[in-house]
């Protein structure tokens, strides 16, 4: 029971040792959608007969360009079901490895 209880405590411990509330706030940056580009996929998958056929479309994503309310611009690919419009209001998550929009 011991033993449980100090693995329960270092697995908590390891998962609060992120960004605290404070600086991931800051790391959202609002803006507005420049543009919105549909990427081409660059080619199809290889057949896999374990895979359904449904499953054999090459993914494929959305280029935007953000100007961020700073003055800044950024260019990312999205690849999630959500539709982006130009002029439409965002926020940016920002940092040194990584840039998503939500």
């Amino acid at each position: 029971m011991r033993a449980l209880l100090i693995a329960a405590l270092l697995l908590l411990g390891a998962c609060s040792g992120g960004l605290g509330p404070g600086q991931a706030a800051q790391n959202l940056l609002p803006g507005v959608v420049e543009s919105v580009a549909q990427l081409e996929p660059d080619s199809a998958p290889e057949p896999d007969p374990q895979r359904d056929q449904d499953d054999l479309a090459a993914p494929s994503g959305t280029e935007l360009v953000v100007r961020l309310d700073d003055g800044r611009t950024v260019m990312l690919t999205y690849s999630g079901p959500r539709r982006f419009e130009a002029g439409q209001r965002v926020r940016v998550h920002l940092d040194e490895r990584s840039a998503f929009v939500m």
